[in-house]
């Protein structure tokens, strides 16, 4: 693969598996592995794990631009993707291993290529106001007995 890279994409792709690295995301995937082997019936198991597979693979894309540096940086990541997807081929892959290949690298590259707008401060700040209650609500509907 390396020898299909030019340098601007080998500098993606490093950065790209940094980002894997530095945020252990090999640990997150675990449990997601452990659940999907645990219950192979439950279809759950398995859309759960091929969920975050796809947001650690976009995390670590994200992450990766960061690092590199030029106005086609984005581009440059969307191809090395596609370099890279042609030719892993996904043949032994392990369960738990961070693979580039998979349904989700078309939409890897659409969302590098074409990124979507950030959400107004006035949603993001409602959907954490949402969360919040999510979490505080039950407990204070369990605590109100008590008191």
């Amino acid at each position: 693969m390396v020898a299909e890279l030019d340098d601007g994409q080998l500098a993606a792709v490093v950065a790209h598996e940094r980002a894997h690295l530095k945020e252990h995301h090999h640990l997150l995937l675990l449990p997601f592995v452990a659940w999907e082997a645990a219950l192979p019936v439950l279809p759950s198991a398995g859309r759960a794990h091929g969920a975050v597979r796809e947001l650690v693979e976009m995390r670590a894309d994200d992450v990766a631009l960061t690092s590199l540096a030029g106005p086609g940086a984005r581009r440059t990541l969307a191809r090395a993707i596609v370099a890279a997807a042609g030719g892993a081929g996904g043949v032994g892959v392990p369960a738990g291993a961070l693979a580039v290949t998979g349904s989700a690298t078309g939409a890897r590259v659409v969302r590098l290529l074409e990124p979507a707008q950030a959400l107004p401060a006035a949603a993001r700040w409602s959907a954490l106001l949402a969360a919040g209650l999510l979490l505080l609500l039950p407990t204070a509907l369990l605590l109100a007995p008590a008191l």
